[in-house]
């Protein structure tokens, strides 16, 4: 797109519907980084919620222009085009933008032209995702089994705990879990901690802290 339409550079944001966000990946040095902003938010943020293309050629003079992807990857916007990403149910799933035309600003030709290419883009995008779905779904369901296979395994409570806070863990790409059981005798929750090569027991009232809120409410909390 870059090559295409003679600009400095190129982006594409998708649209993330389920957080109302915008987010798009960006080159730094040899790793790429993750940034989110919400969908209402910026010129592409604008794209995105009205399904209209935006030709600006100084940004900084815009009204719609968000200077925090400048500030968070030490880039200057100067001139910068953006138009909406539809899959083939006419649906938005993203923004693609041009920045910084070598040719001063960009042209109404050069808008016609990434509109026209932006509906191939969006398609191999939407393949994309949808094969990224299968293959989280896939791998969810194969982390499924092999939980269900370990807990299978013993009936230890002590060692079944530990299993569970493990597969937690991993399922999660946690640093750390930790499981709770409720006491409802003594109105408290307790777990198995494990401490050098042995474990020890921690307990502590019911309603106390985010574990007993979420105990007693039955609400998650995230």
């Amino acid at each position: 797109t870059s090559q295409l339409l003679h600009a400095d550079r190129a982006s594409v944001s998708l649209l993330d519907r389920q957080r109302g966000e915008l987010w798009s990946k960006v080159a730094q040095g040899m790793e790429t980084a993750e940034i989110r902003f919400p969908a209402d938010r910026g010129i592409a943020g604008h794209v995105a919620t009205t399904g209209q293309p935006v030709n600006i050629a100084d940004a900084y003079q815009s009204p719609l222009f968000n200077p925090e992807v400048d500030q968070k990857t030490g880039y200057h916007t100067k001139s910068t085009l953006s138009v909406p990403l539809r899959d083939d149910r006419g649906e938005t799933i993203g923004v693609i933008s041009v920045v910084n035309s070598k040719r001063g600003a960009f042209s109404d030709a050069d808008a016609a032209t990434l509109t026209a290419v932006s509906s191939l883009f969006a398609l191999a995008l939407r393949n994309a995702v949808l094969f990224e779905e299968v293959v989280t779904r896939q791998r969810e369901v194969t982390t499924l089994l092999e939980v269900g296979n370990a807990l299978s395994q013993t009936l230890d409570l002590a060692s079944l705990i530990q299993i569970i806070m493990r597969k937690a863990t991993e399922i999660m790409d946690a640093d750390r879990a930790t499981l709770f059981l409720v006491d409802r005798e003594k109105g408290e929750l307790w777990s198995k901690l494990a401490q050098g090569v042995g474990t020890a027991e921690i307990r502590f009232p019911l309603t106390q802290g985010i574990a007993g809120h979420v105990a007693t409410t039955g609400e998650t909390l995230n």
